[in-house]
């Protein structure tokens, strides 16, 4: 089976020249056809090519059978490593959050901060954001840890009341009610 990557995308342009949308292509054919389609209807728009493994791209002949030139054309190193540790990075965070386990060595450098850290960092390196990964997202996260860290604070709290409480002599505890004596003799 042939290893599937990306090797490049078409980036849709507003009037203004600014991105509005960016599509990624892993088949040379599809992204060719496409790329001659925009020429054809005068869609403004740039191209970019990705380089492989190797530092190769797809061959470049089929820019000179476009009816016009793209706007913009660039050449990048793929980006498909980032934006998949990225992907990785926030799914172990949400099964982290889901489990409520709180064993930070599952995370990055076994750590919250580090593991959080990664994310912004590697978020904030992406030119193009991925799909479904958002700054709201990554501040949910955080949101979620200071959350459960706070409930997780107030339990052991109240747990290390409620075991002082028992390490009291008998006559320093509070008379109990009847029902906690019913429950108790139950």
């Amino acid at each position: 089976m042939r290893k599937e990557y990306v090797i490049g995308g078409i980036e849709y342009l507003a009037p203004s020249g600014i991105a509005v949308e960016f599509i990624e292509y892993s088949d040379p054919e599809q992204f060719i056809k496409d790329a001659k389609e925009n020429t054809f209807y005068g869609v403004p728009y740039s191209l970019i090519l990705y380089r492989d493994e190797q530092g190769k791209t797809i061959p470049q002949d089929f820019l000179t059978e476009l009816a016009q030139p793209p706007q913009g054309f660039r050449i990048e190193d793929t980006p498909c490593a980032d934006y998949r540790l990225l992907e990785k990075l926030c799914d172990e965070f949400e099964h982290f959050i889901e489990a409520q386990t709180y064993d930070e060595r599952d995370l990055w450098n076994g750590s919250i901060v580090a593991h959080m850290g990664k994310i912004r960092e590697l978020y904030n390196s992406l030119p193009r954001k991925p799909f479904g990964i958002t700054e709201a997202l990554i501040d949910g996260y955080e949101q979620d840890i200071e959350k459960n860290l706070k409930i997780e604070q107030k339990c052991l709290t109240d747990l290390n009341m409620l075991l002082s409480q028992d390490a009291k002599t008998p006559e320093q505890k509070p008379a109990q009610s009847a029902y906690e004596r019913e429950v108790m003799e139950y």
